[in-house]
C-alpha cells in the first residue's frame, strides 16, 4: 500500500503546477498510508537489507520510548514530503512519534535481531481483519441508493429509515436502526 500509493504521487510530480494543486490536498488528506506504522511495516519487507534493518531498529527504538501508561496512542495523519524520492523519505522521523505497528506486538526482541541479521526478505504472516462485513456493505449501498434518489441530509435520512421501516415490517416487529418497532 505505501509503495502503490508513493508511486503515485512520485508521479504526480511531473504534472503541470494546476493540475498538482488539484491533486497534492486529496493526498494530503488521505495520507494515512503515512503513518509512521504503515511506512515501518513496508520497510521491514523490504528487499533492501539496510531498509529492513533501519526499519526493525526504529521498531525496536520505540518499543524501549513507549510509555503504555498513556493510554490509546493517537492515529495523526503525518505531513508528507513530496519531494522524497524513496517512500522511506515520506514523512519527517525526527518530528514525529513512532509507535509500533499492533501486529507487530507479538514478535519479541529476539526475533527482530534475527530478522535484522537475516540476509532474507522475511515473510510475515499477518492477521487477517475484516473491514468489510455484508452488513457494511448493505449499508454502503442503501446509503447510496438514497444519495441518488432525493436530496439533502434530512431526505437522505428520511429515505434510509423508511427503507428500515419497509425491512422491519417484513421481518415481523424486528426492530430498526432508530430502535423503534
Amino acid at each position: 500500500m505505501v509503495l502503490c500509493t508513493f508511486g503515485k504521487s512520485f508521479r504526480s510530480r511531473y504534472l503541470p503546477e494546476v493540475i498538482k494543486a488539484v491533486i497534492d490536498p486529496v493526498i494530503k488528506r488521505n495520507g494515512f498510508f503515512g503513518h509512521t506504522e504503515n511506512i515501518l511495516l513496508g520497510m521491514i519487507s523490504d528487499t533492501r537489507k539496510h531498509i529492513r534493518a533501519l526499519g526493525l531498529r526504529r521498531i525496536l527504538k520505540s518499543r524501549n520510548d513507549s510509555h503504555p501508561e498513556n493510554g490509546v496512542r493517537a492515529f495523526v495523519i503525518p505531513e508528507l514530503n513530496f519531494a522524497a524520492s524513496d517512500y522511506i523519505d515520506l514523512i519527517d522521523w525526527q518530528n514525529l512519534s513512532i509507535t509500533e505497528p499492533p501486529v507487530l506486538s507479538t514478535l519479541s526482541r529476539t526475533d527482530l535481531e534475527e530478522i535484522i541479521a537475516s540476509d532474507c526478505v522475511p515473510v510475515f504472516q499477518f492477521p487477517k481483519f475484516p473491514c468489510h462485513t455484508q452488513s457494511v456493505e448493505r449499508s454502503v449501498k442503501l446509503v447510496t441508493e438514497a444519495s441518488a434518489a432525493v436530496v439533502g441530509q434530512t431526505s437522505r435520512h428520511g429515505f434510509i429509515l423508511a427503507h428500515w421501516r419497509r425491512l422491519v415490517q417484513n421481518i415481523g416487529g424486528a426492530r430498526g436502526p432508530d430502535n423503534r418497532r
